[in-house]
């Protein structure tokens, strides 16, 4: 019984730990350099590090990179960004991931 406790126990600090760090520009520079970029930890266990293509009213694409969360009002991530666009212009790709800066 002890060792199953601490099993469960040990799973749960190294899950709580475990956060996801991403890639965080609102306005990258391009081409995009990793080791100049910089770095942020996600805040919670839904957060997805995202990368979008952004398409601005003056008709110019900037690339943007972030944590987020998985989903918004009930809606994927990339779906409700599609609809409802950024303060920046409308999403033209959305690319979400769930590994260490897999947003470069």
């Amino acid at each position: 019984m002890y060792f199953a406790f601490v099993c469960v126990l040990v799973a749960f600090t190294v899950s709580a730990t475990d956060a996801l760090s991403c890639y965080n520009c609102q306005v990258c520079e391009e081409p995009f350099v990793a080791s100049e970029a910089s770095r942020t930890t996600c805040s919670g266990s839904d957060q997805v590090c995202l990368k979008l293509n952004i398409r601005t009213s003056d008709g110019s694409s900037v690339t943007g990179r972030q944590c987020s969360s998985r989903t918004q009002n009930g809606q994927n991530i990339c779906d409700f960004l599609r609809s409802s666009g950024t303060s920046l212009g409308s999403v033209t790709s959305c690319s979400p991931c769930t590994s260490d800066l897999c947003n470069a």
